[in-house]
């Protein structure tokens, strides 16, 4: 599959998901929940993740605005 065989909705969901996900990688954490709120234009995603030292949550948090 290449990305030009996606609707511009499922992009759309990829980016938030690709989004939410670099949330914790970047801070060295483990993802385990991806979720898209669809109908949700504030919070279109949300990352839940473990494991990321408490000296880097602010890292986490700040790349969320």
């Amino acid at each position: 599959m290449k990305f030009e065989d996606l609707s511009p909705a499922k992009l759309d969901r990829l980016d938030t998901s690709l989004h939410e996900a670099g949330h914790c990688v970047m801070a060295g954490g483990r993802i385990i929940e991806v979720r898209i709120n669809d109908d949700d234009l504030e919070t279109p995603g949300h990352c839940m993740h473990v494991a990321v030292p408490d000296e880097r949550q602010r890292e986490v948090a700040y790349s969320g605005l």
